[in-house]
């Protein structure tokens, strides 16, 4: 997989994230994002950070605000710890922190298990257990040793949690098992001797659906049968400590030993394969420090020297890689730790041990330095890599001393951005104002530097629009800003422009060719269109051209029989009943299934029947907000009609929200409003446009989300997950001829397949995936 589009943002003190040393990320059950800190704990709700810390005189119970450590438990509480080593348990819902319930200590490591137990383990060697009540939610910490009568404490190597809920504690000397049975707690030890010199360690566990493992010294493995209580002993022909264990494919287990390389186990044989720097001399070290499996079955080790070393047990290939900083020397300066995290497009993100970010190019068998160029121009020894982190959308999160916070976005929901010159988001050109496809599935696009381009159903560009009326890509010819597109049912192509009026491209013979012909206002003929500034267009089923105009309500044009041609009917001469005063200022206008002209202005809806003869004689009928009444209109501004395909009407309004009509008769309609207290993002809409699924997906200022009417639920998608951060503008959107869905923006066409845009619950939906960071499970 080649590397995905990306694009940084870059979170500082202007965005309300004062500390920029990050040591911990992480994300709760509900989607919100956390941040260990220098200064105290960050909560990141996706628009605002806000800080939790202590402050000089307040009674906050935190003794140290640089913190690191950040887990989650069971009950939704994030335990953290301080530089002083003393373990708080944060409450989201209070907003306090708490002090374990537990004197001098000085904590090394911190388990939080899913049972909801949490286990610390002191520098000196002793295990605290807390027990968190499960209805009260207090907390009671004990000395475990000493509470089960242990005289002795051994380094503790291990804590964790079986499938049958058994917790094993793996010391330096013998295991521990602590089972519940009807209630009762049961503490059983395993290899414990008094005897310094016959002790047995224990090191690392895994459990798959053969057995419980546990490694030792002198190349002994353990299996624990659940379903007898024995154990059974397997010797590799080494006389180093097994490190640690993981799971392979094919039912083969990984063994890293202390200082004599790795064992390949087959579990059904139980036979392994030994590979060291004397078997295997590509091998650069015996020593092991930390292994990480990819969903590959790849495995990635940290050993004694710097740099990362791969090895592909499908045919023992062995690589090894260290990034290099920007001056062509090896990175070895920074961090020891070696961090791997794969989100859920398949990306491996590797930190190496001695420092710098890469990814995985498994195509070409490399890694590549992964970094913000308008920040720096590759890693060094003093920007360190300090935390990083994947969300549910693959999402990159990532701290580190010179760069604070980045998120690195990908455009893995599929959302495109069409724009006239990719490499220049400020570009005019890609200011988009008006979108259409024609019947032969070129699409058509109004832009704010006045030139209208065309692309093919595809979406390759083609040209521009020129003044002779041919399409070509070398034209600069300014028609106008087009506002609104349509065609015809001869085939015509009627350009809507804001202050140039109306153009028709009439077509020629020879392909994307057409006859231009332009119409604009005339004070002096009261049969010229009554307003320049055009925002919508459309054709009726008596083939009339209807004209909505932002100054001079709306037109139409039809060549009857008693019309000139070119003669657009509106207030100033036959449509008499319009009312001008009121409703000049016009921004959609179409129709529904029985024929009924609508028409969307900024004092609110108006409608008339369309199967009129005489316009003198046309009657409107108006709908507009009335305060009190909650079924009428909840705003007046218009900037949308839509008809579904089961001819339901939605109305978007500026400030209102979406409206959907629930009954009509001429003189009152009734609608039903949905708004930010239902779920939008916003109460300003833009634009409307139907998915095959009918799904309807609405444009705010900044962000889109899908309304699904047959549930009423409502999904936002804020501008955080597009490929940039763009702002929509008016005017209709389109469902081209693929499904594909398509809205104005100012830095492009947004493009979109919407069964490919995964879901969000959460704004943005963050959900931690996939982590694995050795001998720290």
């Amino acid at each position: 997989m080649g590397q995905l589009p990306h694009t940084f943002t870059q979170y500082t003190s202007e965005d309300g994230l004062a500390q920029k040393t990050i040591q911990g990320i992480m994300q709760d059950h509900k989607g919100v994002m956390w941040f260990a800190t220098w200064d105290g704990l960050y909560k990141f709700d996706g628009y605002t950070f806000k800080n939790y810390k202590a402050h000089p005189g307040d009674s906050i119970g935190l003794s140290n605000n640089r913190l690191d450590n950040i887990k989650e438990d069971k009950y939704g509480y994030i335990w953290v710890r301080s530089y002083d080593h003393q373990v708080y348990r944060f409450n989201p819902r209070t907003e306090q922190f708490q002090a374990i319930p537990y004197e001098n200590y000085l904590s090394q490591d911190i388990y939080v298990l899913p049972c909801g137990d949490v286990w610390v383990v002191t520098i000196q060697n002793e295990l605290i257990r807390i027990t968190i009540h499960p209805d009260t939610q207090e907390m009671k910490a004990t000395n475990f040793f000493k509470s089960h009568q242990i005289s002795y404490s051994e380094r503790i190597n291990l804590i964790f949690q079986d499938k049958q809920q058994n917790q094993w504690i793996l010391t330096e000397n013998g295991l521990y098992r602590l089972s519940q049975k009807n209630g009762e707690e049961k503490l059983s030890s395993y290899f414990v001797t008094p005897s310094i010199k016959d002790k047995q360690p224990f090191y690392d566990a895994l459990e798959n659906e053969h057995a419980l493992y546990f490694t030792s010294k002198r190349g002994c493995i353990y299996e624990y049968h659940s379903n007898n209580g024995q154990f059974s002993r397997q010797e590799l022909t080494t006389h180093s400590s097994l490190k640690i264990i993981r799971q392979l494919k094919h039912d083969k287990l990984f063994i890293g030993t202390a200082t004599d390389g790795f064992f390949i186990h087959e579990q059904g044989s139980k036979t392994s394969h030994h590979y060291n720097t004397a078997t295997h001399p590509s091998l650069k070290d015996n020593q092991v420090k930390e292994v990480y499996v990819d969903s590959n079955g790849e495995v990635w080790m940290r050993l004694k020297i710097k740099g990362v070393t791969h090895f592909n047990p499908e045919n023992e290939q062995f690589d090894f890689f260290i990034l290099k900083d920007k001056y062509g020397k090896d990175v070895v300066d920074s961090r020891p730790e070696m961090y791997i995290y794969e989100d859920i497009n398949g990306a491996l993100w590797i930190h190496p041990s001695g420092g710098g970010f890469a990814w995985y190019d498994r195509k070409n068998n490399r890694i590549k330095p992964f970094y913000n160029p308008s920040l720096q121009s590759g890693w060094s020894t003093d920007n360190k890599v300090t935390a990083i982190f994947t969300d549910k959308q693959g999402n990159l999160w990532l701290g580190s001393y010179g760069n604070e916070l980045e998120k690195v976005s990908f455009n893995t929901n599929h959302f495109h951005l069409l724009t006239a010159a990719p490499d220049d988001p400020e570009f005019p050109g890609s200011n988009i104002r008006a979108i259409y496809q024609d019947r032969d599935g070129y699409i058509w696009t109004g832009n704010k530097d006045k030139i209208v381009r065309v692309y093919d159903q595809k979406q390759r560009y083609i040209g521009n629009l020129t003044a002779q009326g041919t399409i070509s890509p070398h034209s600069t010819d300014e028609l106008g800003i087009a506002y609104a597109i349509m065609q015809d049912h001869e085939g015509t192509i009627w350009i809507g422009t804001k202050g140039n009026g109306l153009i028709a491209a009439k077509p020629q013979s020879k392909p994307l060719t057409y006859h231009l012909t332009q119409y604009t206002t005339d004070t002096n003929n009261v049969y010229s269109l009554s307003g320049n500034e055009i925002y919508s267009l459309y054709e009726d089923k008596q083939q009339r051209i209807w004209i909505a105009t932002f100054e001079g309500g709306i037109n139409y044009l039809k060549k009857e029989a008693n019309e000139k041609p070119g003669q657009f009917i509106n207030y100033r001469n036959r449509l008499k009943n319009y009312p001008i005063t009121q409703c000049y200022r016009t921004r959609f206008i179409t129709s529904d299934a029985k024929g009924n002209i609508w028409i969307g202005s900024a004092t609110g809806l108006l409608m008339c029947e369309g199967n009129f003869n005489e316009p003198e004689k046309i009657t409107f009928h108006r709908y507009s907000r009335i305060p009190g009444n909650p079924q009428s209109l909840s705003n007046n501004d218009i900037h949308n009609i839509f008809f579904t395909q089961k001819g339901e009407m939605y109305v978007a309004t500026f400030g209102g929200g979406l409206n959907k009509l629930l009954s009509l008769n001429k003189e009152q309609a009734t609608f039903k409003a949905y708004t930010m207290k239902n779920g939008l993002p916003s109460d300003v809409l833009l634009s409307i446009e139907e998915d095959k699924d009918g799904n309807l997906w609405c444009a705010t200022e900044e962000e889109l989300c899908k309304f699904i009417p047959t549930t009423e639920k409502i999904i936002n998608y804020p501008s955080r997950v597009f490929p940039r951060r763009i702002s929509f503008n008016e005017g209709a959107a389109l469902r081209a001829h693929s499904d594909h869905l398509m809205f104005n923006t100012v830095k492009g066409i947004l493009c979109f397949f919407p069964d490919s845009i995964h879901t969000s619950t959460y704004i943005p939906p963050i959900i931690f995936t996939r982590l694995q960071q050795a001998e720290k499970r």
